[in-house]
């Protein structure tokens, strides 16, 4: 059986006579192990000497078996065939992710690294179609950091952090119900009594849009359990650790507060109304991922219940 990988690093060779490129995965890999405390596998193909047939079956093994493309960028990589097939064969498998809804629209499986500006490259009309394809992603710019100046550390660990999300969310999707709603029952709760607060302990067992959303409500509320309701923006923007969006190495790159932080993918509802003239405009959402708040029309969206308790000052948050 083949290995799995984490990082599939591809990149013209021409781009890598100084040692750049392995120094640079190096120094990924570390700041991933940093972060995780796990040692990620990466496939970087620095053999040469092996026959054709023997390196094309080493290769498409690699990427059968890899879950992220690490793409070095540089009109080498532009001008490349080879190059060019491995970032189609994670685009194939980003598009059958989508189709299957366990890849999210605004998320990818490509991480574009830019080592040299494109502008000059000389290409052919096929390579200028492929560079513009290219050019669209999102990219981590290094190319002015060439001439001896260190990459800097905050570049790494965002460039790391977006790799272990997506690699986490991609292994949660793939189950029926999300691991943190498994490990806790439905009936328990969350109590923040500083906000006078009860949270339900689990998350609805799919993503809902808003409609949905106000159904799963109604049916929480029992004859015998009363109050669940959808939490209010403010109330989304509570679960928020401030310490946790600062640019610090030691802090947890999910910024919702335990015991909510469990939730590392996908975005939360409220029952705020983006305009309350206007129910149709939509409701605001949160990201766990960042802990940003946007309206989230047409979005899907798990859902925490809440609901208001009798204050009882002192009481820590803690699940019940």
């Amino acid at each position: 059986m083949a290995l799995r990988l984490d990082i599939f690093c591809s990149y013209a060779r021409a781009d890598n006579d100084d040692g750049w490129v392995a120094r640079f995965t190096d120094k990924l890999l570390g700041t991933h192990r940093k972060l995780t405390g796990e040692s990620p596998r990466c496939f970087l193909d620095t053999d040469s000497v092996l026959t054709s047939d023997l390196w094309e079956e080493k290769i498409n093994a690699a990427l059968k078996s890899s879950r992220l493309l690490l793409a070095i960028i540089s009109p080498s990589f532009i001008r490349s065939e080879w190059c060019r097939r491995e970032w189609n064969r994670f685009l194939d498998r980003e598009d059958s992710l989508r189709r299957t809804r366990l890849l999210p629209d605004d998320q990818g499986l490509i991480f574009p690294v830019l080592l040299f500006p494109l502008d000059r490259g000389k290409f052919d009309t096929d390579q200028k179609i492929f560079a513009d394809q290219v050019r669209k992603r999102q990219w981590m710019d290094v190319s002015s950091r060439l001439m001896g100046t260190p990459i800097r550390v905050g570049q790494l660990r965002q460039l790391a952090e977006s790799m272990i999300d997506i690699t986490a969310e991609l292994e949660v999707r793939g189950r029926v119900l999300p691991k943190a709603n498994n490990r806790s029952r439905s009936d328990s709760t969350i109590v923040d009594s500083s906000r006078h607060l009860q949270w339900k302990g689990s998350l609805s067992p799919k993503e809902l849009t808003f409609d949905e959303a106000r159904e799963f409500i109604t049916a929480l509320n029992k004859p015998a359990e009363q109050g669940w309701r959808l939490p209010t923006k403010s109330e989304l923007d509570g679960l928020v650790d401030r310490a946790a969006l600062v640019d610090d190495p030691h802090a947890s790159p999910f910024p919702l507060r335990p015991p909510f932080n469990a939730q590392r993918f996908g975005y939360l509802p409220s029952g705020t109304l983006v305009n309350e003239d206007s129910p149709d405009y939509g409701n605001f959402i949160m990201n766990v991922r960042n802990g940003h708040i946007f309206n989230g029309l047409g979005c899907k969206c798990y859902v925490r219940a809440v609901r208001g308790i009798a204050a009882r000052p002192g009481r820590p948050i803690s699940p019940t």
